[in-house]
């Protein structure tokens, strides 16, 4: 199973913090032809940063600069960062592509246990909000989905085995092949449309992207969704902390 990480660092701090991540990956025994794509706006730094890492590859994350989205106002635009998986499943053909966020250590991978967990096309999450009705959801999220309807967009729930409605949270989730490239190509014009729509109404009032990431995935490829518990893990860190003297850091990269 060929494997595609992709990840987003804007600005050159969060550069060198994944930098110092990705020691994580490079202690987990992963298949040889893996790949870790960072989308950015600090291009050449982090090409420079990763030079001697033949593992990474850096793209210019263009929808920044194409809406007016920088290192000041990206957190409460955060939703943004769906591009950065448009970019990787429009020019990847791999087999699992992981988005996973950049202050995300890597804890464990098994590739039998992978190979396994992994085995059915469709979307895995590894956290989620879940509820049994839509008069159940919370405030926060009933926000965007009004949000959603307002621009003309109005929501498909991601469910999930059980029939559950679910709003995976997005620091890791992943997507495994093969579906058509027609339904890739409808995700991706789903989302590009929706967040457009969002951004000009609702600029930085765009943080997080549960609704829209279910929303896209449900319609455009269906409710194939599971829960990722095992196989291929991840711990967040505190956002730009030490983390090389943090004991579990030091243990993962021993």
């Amino acid at each position: 199973m060929k494997i595609t990480f992709v990840t987003v660092c804007v600005g050159g701090e969060y550069v060198d913090y994944f930098k110092k991540i990705y020691e994580t990956y490079k202690k987990r025994n992963l298949p040889n032809d893996y790949e870790v794509i960072i989308y950015t706006n600090v291009l050449e730094y982090c090409e420079s940063k990763f030079s001697s890492e033949s593992k990474v590859k850096a793209y210019d994350f263009r929808e920044l600069l194409h809406f007016d989205i920088s290192s000041k106002n990206y957190r409460p635009n955060d939703c943004i960062k769906l591009f950065s998986f448009c970019g990787a499943l429009l020019n990847n053909t791999f087999d699992l592509l992981v988005y996973v966020d950049c202050d995300m250590m890597m804890c464990t991978y098994d590739e039998e246990e992978a190979n396994i967990l992994f085995a059915r096309p469709g979307f895995y999450y590894e956290l989620c909000h879940e509820y049994d009705n839509v008069q159940s959801i919370d405030v926060h999220l009933m926000k965007r989905i009004d949000q959603c309807k307002n621009v003309g967009h109005p929501v498909n729930f991601m469910q999930n085995e059980n029939g559950k409605l679910i709003f995976p949270v997005e620091r890791y989730w992943a997507y495994r092949r093969p579906f058509s490239r027609q339904q890739e190509h409808n995700f991706i014009k789903m989302f590009s449309e929706l967040f457009t729509a969002l951004i000009e109404v609702y600029k930085d009032d765009l943080y997080t992207e549960a609704v829209e990431m279910g929303h896209c995935f449900s319609t455009a490829f269906g409710n194939h969704n599971y829960s990722v518990d095992r196989g291929l893990t991840f711990v967040e860190t505190p956002v730009l902390s030490e983390v090389e003297n943090s004991e579990l850091y030091q243990e993962l990269t021993a």
